[in-house]
């Protein structure tokens, strides 16, 4: 019996091993990047060379192997990539020139060292692996037509019965995700969405799973398994958790300038592009697109690529490194992504591959850092674009910063591209003066930023509330002709728009709307409308909206417009009309909408219906329509102490004449209001005597002279009854 136990807890011991995923973790050294695979069984383990480094076999990984810890804490210096290549093996790519050690340490730990420097002689690693060919890709039965089966066993053979599902099997298919759907256990993938971002390495690091297919868009496969992990730790062909750095080998463009002669840099490298047999050499191609880059030749190194076909991280991010030389953003910001917080050069790459900054971490070090070691004429070349993203997503330190290292002394004189970010950098700051003088320059330089420089100088003096001059509109107008069908062309169109609304003429801003919609149409629709509400006149509003001349302008304006030009219209005595523009608008409870539909409540004499909106609202002209609302009722001094909320001590003292409220008047009417209202406080409440008789009567005669006095002031709001007097 003791000898059973024994013999089974031997046997158990292997399987606690097998149970458990084999998980990686890391550390960086000065001379070595380590790698600590655990639980590994000594021994149970095999390391040699594959094309583009090593492979580490490890049978004994039942569970598989968890490869996202791998690049928390190493860069990807000496070791390039790790990725699964089957359940139990893992390539381990890693740079020119270095090698990976190996050894196991108690009690359950593998460790791989990728070391700096040539492998020993006798290495065991060094040793060529056979190649594993890949597993079995599952695939449906096919008959062959040429095969048929020996007749001589026809009488062995039996028949083979039908399948059960028999004919389509679409249907059966159908009624089964129908039935897990109505169970919760499957959900569609909304329409358009992306499965969670597990992606792996960039493209030229990425492994490419055999046989593996591509799913449709609106499936998504996922088990409970997969969610309950983080995203990155799920099985399947992905590489590690965190976002993949591209090298600072293949983004060096400080290491590969020389400070030779241009013609020597380019003759040099071009006289070695082909060997004695006219075939082309890539390490040759490659140096030569390094100085394309380097001296900012966007399009000849991108040509250099195509042309030779180079293979790669190159192949992937340089093509896109020269459209931001010369375009000023890559044509694909995909091989990008996910680098923005990385450490090295392509964070600053990553900023530039966009026209703005998304809303993810920066590190904003690195992209310091980087701009900083750039030669001078790249500084000077993407400094102003770069500084403008940050300038953009509001980090104006980071943008600072950019400013004061493409300024360091270096060749060149003047640059349009530098002051253009001066500019830009006073308006943040608030020095509108500095910003002015410098945009006006530029407009009338006729440099390559003349026509950005215009368009930010005609929104910078509508913002500051100031009429653009009639010569920088019609600049706009002809520059927005010049270059319509780009996005210069709809920004100046859209300047000019909002500057000819600035400027009160309405009718030339609706003219230019009508040639076509113009960047960003629903926000200058907001302005125009406003603009309109607040500065047209009485004939100008008339004809926009009765005329329907700002008809496709109305189209496309939002709900804080049309109620500014709602309450307008109403101010115009045409309710009708400001009804029939805020009807089709969405429910909304902003307090400008609630006082507008107040106000049209008081036109079709609904007080009642005012109160209700106006319940809740405290500024002082929300309290104004609140004691008209309260008159209308018949409510004097509620209305008389509503006036007063909103700061209206003459609407007030009004109200509180014609309830006769002596209180009110002695506080806030007039000064002939207040003597009648002290007068009428010495009235007795006894019977006087003939002394008092004749005082009364005298008094009586002092307070007619008042109120005659007070008709000749306000004729319409006096009225004066024969019980009125004492």
């Amino acid at each position: 019996m003791r000898q059973a136990v024994v013999i089974l807890f031997l046997l158990a011991l292997p399987a606690i091993g097998w149970g458990q995923t084999v998980t990686v973790r890391s550390g960086e050294h000065a001379d070595f990047s380590r790698l600590v695979f655990r639980p590994v069984a000594a021994g149970d383990w095999r390391l040699g060379r594959v094309a583009g480094g090593y492979r580490l076999e490890l049978p004994g990984a039942r569970r598989g192997i968890d490869l996202s810890g791998t690049f928390t804490r190493i860069p990807r210096d000496r070791l390039l990539s790790l990725e699964r290549d089957g359940p139990r093996r893992v390539d381990l790519a890693v740079r020119a020139g270095a090698h990976a050690r190996a050894f196991s340490m108690p009690p359950d730990m593998l460790i791989v060292d990728i070391r700096d420097g040539p492998p020993a002689a006798n290495s065991p690693f060094e040793t060529v692996l056979d190649r594993v060919p890949p597993p079995p890709v599952p695939r449906l039965p096919i008959t062959l037509g040429g095969v048929a089966p020996d007749p001589r066993a026809a009488p062995l053979l039996v028949p083979r019965p039908p399948h059960p599902g028999g004919g389509d099997p679409r249907p059966d298919l159908f009624r089964q995700l129908g039935r897990a759907m109505s169970q919760g256990l499957l959900a569609p993938a909304p329409a358009g969405g992306d499965a969670p971002d597990r992606t792996g390495p960039p493209p030229s690091e990425r492994a490419v799973a055999s046989g593996a297919g591509t799913a449709a868009r609106h499936l998504r496969t996922d088990t409970s398994i997969d969610r309950a992990l983080p995203v990155g730790q799920t099985s399947g062909q992905h590489g590690p958790q965190d976002p993949p750095c591209w090298p600072d080998a293949v983004l060096d463009l400080a290491g590969w300038y020389e400070d030779t002669p241009l013609a020597v840099q380019i003759g040099r490298r071009r006289s070695a592009l082909y060997d004695s047999r006219d075939r082309a050499q890539p390490d040759a191609v490659a140096a030569l697109a390094r100085t394309y880059l380097a001296l900012g030749f966007g399009a000849e190194a991108a040509h250099l690529v195509r042309f030779f076909g180079l293979q790669g991280p190159e192949a992937t991010i340089w093509p896109q490194i020269a459209a931001i030389l010369d375009r000023g953003q890559a044509l694909d910001p995909a091989p990008f992504a996910g680098q923005l917080a990385c450490p090295g050069a392509s964070a600053m790459w990553a900023v530039l591959a966009r026209p703005a900054l998304p809303d993810e971490p920066v590190d904003t070090a690195a992209v310091r850092r980087t701009f900083s070691a750039l030669p001078a004429h790249l500084r000077r070349h993407l400094g102003p674009g770069l500084a403008d993203r940050f300038i953009g997503a509001g980090d104006t330190a980071t943008a600072l910063a950019i400013r004061d290292a493409a300024l360091r002394p270096g060749p060149g004189g003047a640059d349009p591209g530098l002051e253009m970010m001066e500019a830009k950098l006073a308006l943040v700051r608030g020095d509108h003066a500095s910003a002015a003088r410098r945009l006006s320059d530029l407009a009338e330089s006729g440099a390559p930023v003349a026509a950005e420089s215009l368009a930010l100088r005609l929104d910078q003096m509508r913002a500051a509330g100031h009429a653009p001059r009639p010569e920088d509109v019609l600049a706009a107008e002809s520059l927005a002709f010049e270059l319509r069908g780009t996005p210069m062309g709809g920004r100046l169109q859209a300047a000019a728009i909002a500057a000819h609304g600035a400027r009160g003429d309405f009718a030339r801003a609706f003219a230019l709307w009508s040639e076509g919609p113009p960047e960003n149409a629903v926000g200058l629709a907001d302005v125009l409308i406003a603009d309109l509400a607040g500065k047209g006149s009485d004939a100008e509003v008339l004809h926009a909206v009765l005329g329907q001349a700002a008809g496709p302008v109305l189209a496309r304006a939002g709900v804080a417009a049309r109620v500014a030009l709602g309450r307008r219209l109403v101010a115009l005595e045409l309710p009708d009309a400001a009804e029939r523009l805020v009807r089709d608008l969405p429910p909304t409870d902003s307090p400008t909408m609630r006082m507008l539909l107040a106000e049209l409540a008081l036109t079709r004499a609904a007080p009642g219906q005012a109160l209700q909106y106006l319940a809740g609202l405290t500024d002082p002209e929300a309290a104004t329509l609140r004691a008209r609302s309260r008159a209308l009722r018949g409510d004097l001094v509620g209305a008389a102490r509503a006036a007063l909320q909103g700061d209206r001590p003459a609407a007030a003292a009004d109200f509180a004449w014609r309830a006769r409220d002596w209180d009110t008047i002695r506080a806030h009417g007039t000064p002939v209001q207040r003597r009648l209202a002290e007068t009428r406080a010495d009235a007795p409440v006894s019977m006087p005597s003939l002394a008092g008789t004749r005082a009364l009567l005298a008094q009586s005669a002092q307070i007619r002279a008042l109120l005659r006095e007070i008709g000749h002031a306000q004729p319409d709001a006096v009225q004066i009854s024969e019980t009125d007097s004492p």
